[in-house]
C-alpha cells in the first residue's frame, strides 16, 4: 500500500503517472497500473480540475472578444 504524492500532468493536461509513497520508499507509477482502495468523488482533485485548452506544442489557447 502506499500514498499519492504527487500527480503529473501530460502537456494535454490529462494526469497519467503519479508519485507512491510506500513503506520502502518512493516509486512512480502510471495511474493505469494503480488500485483505488477507497474513491471519494466528492473532493477528488483529479475529478474537479478545470483544465486548460493547449495546442499540442504546449502553447495555451487565449479566448479573444470579437
Amino acid at each position: 500500500m502506499g500514498k499519492i504524492e504527487k500527480i503529473y500532468s501530460s502537456r494535454d493536461g490529462a494526469s497519467r503517472v503519479v508519485q507512491v509513497r510506500t513503506s520502502s520508499g518512493c516509486l512512480t507509477r502510471p495511474i493505469q497500473k494503480l488500485y483505488p482502495l477507497e474513491v471519494s468523488t466528492s473532493g477528488d482533485p483529479v475529478l474537479t480540475r478545470i483544465t486548460e485548452n493547449r495546442s499540442r506544442y504546449g502553447r495555451l489557447f487565449i479566448s479573444t472578444k470579437k
